[in-house]
């Protein structure tokens, strides 16, 4: 009796993840929609702020694509170096664009750097991209349209990858066009709005929720989640491309997992138990179960797997038939994507590998970071970065 119902559990487990497979399907075409059909006209001017810390090699391509892009109110940009020792900074004035100001405060990281950013900046709409981050002509014009909708509190631009010359990347490359991007577009996954190379916000909308907090690891999707919980609209614009570099190997791969997982964890800590303010939008539960989800799923993914264990043990050919069948689906997903984003469909073959090596990898290190979150919390300890970054993580 034993084994058919271990065989029937597994079958549901498969019937269950075609169905994660069909939802992500219908996201990723769901995540092409454009916030408004009609063309929407930026509002006002726009401060683009470019943080940088020894970003010599592509400071130049980043400052030049935001400062001449068009924008039918005028764009200016203003770069923070933050105490770079590679001569960033001076490179980025030998440009001499008109529109272009560099500020050099002492060197304190990311979040004081776009806060001094905001503190030069002159206009309402702020548009924040990354030092190594390259955008597209029109992204501040088409990230900044959405905010004529005046409870519209940030956007989020669609994250393309720009290094695929190793197998890492390339997988990372197939992620970010199935899962990362679309998720943006999804009130459950809109956390990571804020984890791409370029965002735009309402000067606003920050403001009132307290803006970059530096009791975080991931600065930027906290802002995200304070806007979300005190009932500001988060949107995604597919149109508005902006590239950046990704992890290129294994070793940079999990200590860049390491840092987000740690960064969700206490995320989930921190507005689990903070209410929103404002309140405008009735569902201030769903961004609770969200955080909940961040961390609940990456623990459970690895159950797909068992119908493969099932299927060996037992010999049933079927179950293995079925559990394949859904890594094929990973592949049509990925190859609907990356035909949306107008990109070669070969990396679709490796979306098994980038399914199996990322649900892995994060299991392992959510469980090893709860783990020293507990451990932390029994002795006493706050649940702060230190408790997450320090002795129990080495």
């Amino acid at each position: 009796m034993a084994i058919p119902v271990v065989e029937r559990l597994s079958m549901i487990i498969v019937l269950l993840s075609d169905l994660a497979v069909i939802a992500l399907l219908v996201r990723c075409l769901r995540a092409r929609e454009r916030y408004d059909r009609d063309p929407m006209v930026p509002p006002g001017p726009v401060s683009v702020i470019i943080p940088a810390y020894n970003e010599k090699e592509g400071i130049t391509a980043a400052v030049r694509a935001a400062a001449t892009g068009d924008h039918p109110h005028g764009i200016e940009v203003v770069v923070v170096d933050d105490g770079s020792t590679d001569g960033t900074g001076d490179l980025v004035e030998a440009m001499g664009l008109t529109n272009v100001r560099v500020v050099r405060p002492p060197h304190r990281g990311y979040v004081d750097s776009i806060s001094v950013g905001l503190a030069w900046s002159r206009h309402d709409l702020v548009v924040v991209v990354d030092g190594d981050g390259v955008v597209e002509p029109g992204l501040v014009r088409l990230l900044t349209g959405p905010f004529a909708d005046p409870q519209v509190g940030a956007v989020a631009a669609h994250t393309k990858v720009g290094n695929r010359g190793s197998w890492t990347s390339r997988v990372l490359h197939v992620e970010y066009e199935t899962r990362l991007n679309p998720a943006r577009h999804s009130r459950w996954g809109r956390a990571y709005a804020g984890s791409g190379s370029a965002v735009a916000f309402r000067r606003g909308a920050l403001q009132e929720t307290g803006g970059f907090s530096d009791d975080t690891l991931r600065p930027d999707v906290d802002a995200i989640i304070s806007l979300e919980r005190d009932g500001w609209k988060v949107v995604y614009e597919p149109a508005a491309h902006a590239w950046t570099e990704v992890p290129s190997s294994l070793w940079q791969l999990r200590r860049q997992r390491g840092r987000w997982t740690a960064a969700t964890i206490l995320r989930v800590g921190k507005y689990l138990r903070a209410p929103g303010q404002q309140q405008r939008q009735p569902d201030s539960w769903s961004w609770r179960a969200a955080l909940v989800g961040q961390v609940a799923v990456p623990v459970l993914a690895p159950l797909a797997e068992a119908p493969l264990v099932v299927a060996v043990v037992t010999g049933n050919a079927d179950l293995g038939v079925a559990w394949a069948s859904v890594l094929a689906g990973h592949i049509l997903v990925a190859a609907v994507a990356l035909r949306m984003s107008r990109e070669r469909l070969a990396p679709a073959l490796i979306a098994p590998l980038q399914v199996l090596l990322l649900r892995y990898l994060n299991a392992g290190l959510m469980i090893r970071y709860l783990q020293a979150a507990l451990r932390a919390c029994l002795e006493g300890r706050q649940l702060v970065r230190t408790a997450l970054s320090g002795r129990y993580l080495r």
